[in-house]
């Protein structure tokens, strides 16, 4: 795909992630590391964009890059500091300069797997991890959002992972003025001596964007984790696995549009008829009357049709 759009020129490679995978400027300004309002100036030519050709073509080819653009550094070879975000304490920070992960990679990358992965071997133990953000953009506005953020459930990064993954949801339900958009939501923990465990939570059809987000709102006071939690309970309810004994360190967003039409799904949430524990405006009851038989109940809740 490279090819196709090899005479293009970094204005024009915008526009086309635009029309291609539906991308907002936020989604673009954040796979090259850079603002929505540097995405901007290359789309209108105000700077040239030759520093941003290599990412923008890996976005059309893999949806998402793999080599982020390198950052200014002054003579000394340090990194230039660059403007903060809004509300932020200091006006100007140094940025991080961003180092693949083995997951960037594909066949055609071995030789740089291979470096990257000498490189990284004497750090393993040293290395830890930190709060990320990923997202990969698929066509027809499909997107894959991988959130990783330290084990320490009281720390910056852990709390900044689980408020990423709301805003993420969030930011996704706000595009259902068309379609409605469903998520398949997997969340990886930490089992202690560099074992980890992921898991998939909802049904094979994953949840609808605003029940999630209603759920959390009403149930959990706008606590994601134990959200989380809850329906790992439901799911595994029997197994050795208790979900309070692990720190959760990744969570894996996969959202697409919704199979079933917006009339249909809002017809059947007039019935009462889409999810169990529902009244007819789509509010969950608070004291349920579930069905006989313990299986039967499960299989009613995850059904989230």
């Amino acid at each position: 795909m490279s090819k196709q759009y090899g005479d293009f020129t970094p204005s024009e490679l915008v526009d086309e992630i635009r029309r291609v995978f539906d991308a907002t400027w936020k989604e673009i300004g954040d796979m090259i590391e850079r603002s929505e309002k540097m995405a901007r100036k290359i789309s209108k030519g105000e700077t040239s964009g030759e520093s941003y050709r290599e990412a923008l073509l890996e976005i059309l080819q893999h949806g998402r890059t793999i080599h982020v653009p390198a950052r200014r550094r002054n003579k000394a070879g340090q990194l230039v500091k660059v403007r903060a975000k809004r509300n932020a304490p200091e006006p100007v920070v140094t940025p991080v300069e961003h180092e693949p992960e083995h997951e960037d990679f594909d066949d055609e990358n071995q030789e740089e797997l291979d470096a990257a992965e000498d490189r990284s071997k004497s750090l393993v133990k040293k290395r830890r991890r930190r709060f990320f953000k990923k997202t990969t953009v698929m066509p027809n506005g499909g997107r894959k959002h991988v959130i990783t953020m330290p084990k320490g459930k009281r720390s910056k990064g852990h709390l900044q992972g689980m408020a990423t993954f709301l805003d993420t949801m969030r930011r996704a339900a706000k595009g259902q003025r068309a379609r409605d958009k469903r998520g398949k939501i997997g969340v990886t923990f930490d089992l202690g001596n560099g074992d980890l465990r992921t898991v998939e939570i909802g049904s094979h059809d994953g949840y609808h964007l605003s029940d999630v987000l209603s759920d959390i709102r009403t149930f959990k006071d706008g606590d994601v984790e134990a959200w989380i939690k809850d329906q790992l309970m439901e799911r595994y309810k029997g197994e050795d696995f208790d979900p309070d004994d692990y720190s959760i360190v990744q969570t894996d967003i996969t959202i697409y549009d919704a199979a079933r039409g917006k009339e249909e799904r809002k017809a059947l949430d007039q019935q009462d008829a889409r999810r169990w524990n529902r009244d007819k405006k789509g509010n969950r009851l608070i004291d349920p009357q579930p069905p006989s038989g313990r299986k039967s109940r499960r299989r009613r809740r995850n059904r989230d049709q």
